[in-house]
């Protein structure tokens, strides 16, 4: 049976699972990947930014009625490229987390902002 390719955001052809075939080929291409994404960064391409924000939303059905809206759930879609540029960029921010301060909350995996209240009440 033959893959349906859909035209992504990015305007590359993707077969199901591409996903999967990007992570297990990675390292074939993603010294390409990479040199694109520093051009990039490099060059403050704002349209970039366009491009990993762009999303495509569909609505899911949960269950019951289906004139009824609030029996669908939203779903975002993006770009398998955008998903890898974005993790790039956090690699990248994490070499920067281990010298910000221990009490910065702000911008910082697993420090929400209920962490500093819970600093606060423990000095009163």
């Amino acid at each position: 049976m033959k893959e349906k390719a859909v035209l992504d955001f990015d305007k590359i052809y993707h077969y199901k699972n591409t996903s999967n075939i990007i992570t297990e080929e990675y390292l074939s291409f993603i010294q390409t990947i990479k040199m694109i994404f520093d051009r990039w960064l490099n060059n403050f391409d704002l349209p970039i930014l366009n491009f990993i924000k762009k999303r495509y939303i569909t609505f899911i059905h949960k269950k019951g009625d289906e004139g009824n809206i609030s029996n669908y759930r939203p779903i975002s879609i993006n770009s398998s490229l955008a998903r890898i540029f974005l993790k790039l960029i956090n690699i990248e921010l994490s070499y920067i987390w281990r010298f910000i301060d221990k009490k910065q909350f702000g911008y910082r995996p697993k420090y929400g902002t209920i962490i500093p209240v819970i600093y606060f009440i423990k000095k009163i």
